[in-house]
């Protein structure tokens, strides 16, 4: 391992969203529901390892569940203020970070990436991998 690499000290949380919307133009959600939160904490090395374990857990805990693998469409993007899905994950961040009874450590949402999952058309996950912070 290098000795350069920096430990980086992140947190995974999980839950289920349901959400609904009255105009699609402005962030006008009438009610963004979050259950089943769950919080973990982890450590790695370097941003690479950093990469790796939101893979893993990408693997884990979405894509092994699905059973028809060509029916599986994985997004990557950058942060998009005219795409509703983003906008929706902006402020369901901000509602869990009240949850959790803790600030937002995401100062720049231009240093994440937006991570969509969708099953035959249907979006089954929604996760962002922050690189706010990292080197």
């Amino acid at each position: 391992m290098n000795n350069k690499q920096q430990l980086i000290c992140y947190q995974q949380i999980h839950c289920k969203i349901q959400w609904k919307y009255s105009s699609t133009l402005k962030d006008d959600f009438e009610d963004i529901k979050v259950s089943d939160l769950q919080k973990e904490i982890g450590y790695c090395y370097g941003s690479t390892q950093y990469i790796m374990r939101f893979i893993e857990m990408l693997k884990h805990r979405v894509i092994r569940v699905l059973p028809e693998l060509n029916n599986v469409k994985i997004i990557l993007s950058l942060f998009d203020k005219n795409k509703l899905l983003h906008r929706l994950m902006v402020g369901t961040i901000h509602l869990i970070n009240k949850m959790l009874n803790q600030e937002n450590k995401i100062k720049n949402y231009y240093k994440i990436i937006f991570t969509t999952i969708k099953y035959k058309d249907e979006v089954v996950f929604m996760g962002i991998i922050s690189f706010n912070g990292i080197d």
